[in-house]
């Protein structure tokens, strides 16, 4: 029975990551929906390792009660999650951003799902605290699709009126950007993870700047009034937060 019971928990891992990224394709129009055979396939060693620690640590959990068995397995499920989210991360590098749901989230609920199915299977009239701990899961899972979803903070820097090319690359490198350590080169500054060029105003590039979604108060308030007060810079508008309910939107984390 305990290898069934594991079994049964890693299909669990590979089914709620599946369902949860279908449940991010449901709230996006169902853009990217070509992407879950690929899921699948990628969910599976999750499945491995969450069967796996189920048959080693089951028989150890055998003489304690139900309470121990949630209290442990589900914890173990989430950082199986993670771990494999970080295993992939590095396995496929840049690529793992491709998918168009967001996997780590994913494999985040198909870890606690194959935790709550492991501790079930072992004591099954457990099934209503299972099941409460599920929708727990799936209301965790629409909060952090909700965020992948929601844009980032945006920026629209007008740069002076006439500008030469030279102050527009030092906007670039002195405004938006700065030195690399290494001395060759420029990165963008801290809180900014993108910048584009979306328009011209008086013979001047219009810059679009994408900021962290988590970048705090503090920080994001003293960036503007540095980008505000540069002479290369006639003026910053906050771009709103909202789009239309019709636009299929990519993962931002």
């Amino acid at each position: 029975m305990t290898r069934l019971h594991a079994v049964l928990a890693g299909l669990a891992a590979v089914a709620g990551s599946v369902l949860a990224a279908v449940g991010y394709l449901a709230t996006n129009r169902w853009f990217g929906a070509g992407d879950l055979s690929c899921m699948i396939l990628w969910s599976l060693p999750l499945g491995v390792l969450v069967f796996g620690a189920v048959l080693i640590l089951r028989p150890r959990l055998t003489r304690l009660g139900y309470a121990w068995h949630y209290s442990i397995l589900l914890p173990l499920g989430a950082a199986l999650g993670i771990a494999w989210g970080v295993a992939a991360a590095l396995i496929l590098g840049g690529w793992i951003f491709a998918f168009s749901f967001p996997v780590f989230i994913c494999w985040l609920v198909g870890g606690l799902s194959g935790g709550v199915a492991a501790a079930w299977t072992h004591v099954p009239r457990t099934w209503p605290l299972a099941l409460a701990l599920l929708a727990l899961v799936a209301l965790g899972d629409m909060r952090l699709n909700a965020y992948a979803q929601a844009p980032p903070p945006r920026l629209r820097v007008f740069v002076k009126a006439n500008a030469t090319p030279d102050e527009v690359r030092r906007v670039w490198e002195e405004v938006l950007g700065r030195p690399h350590p290494s001395g060759r080169g420029h990165d963008l500054r801290d809180g900014i993870t993108g910048v584009g060029v979306t328009g011209y105003e008086d013979g001047s590039p219009i810059l679009t700047v994408s900021l962290q979604k988590r970048i705090g108060s503090a920080y994001k308030e003293s960036l503007l009034s540095s980008i505000r007060s540069s002479p290369l810079v006639a003026r910053v508008e906050i771009l709103p937060d909202e789009e239309p309910a019709t636009m299929r939107r990519s993962v931002e984390y």
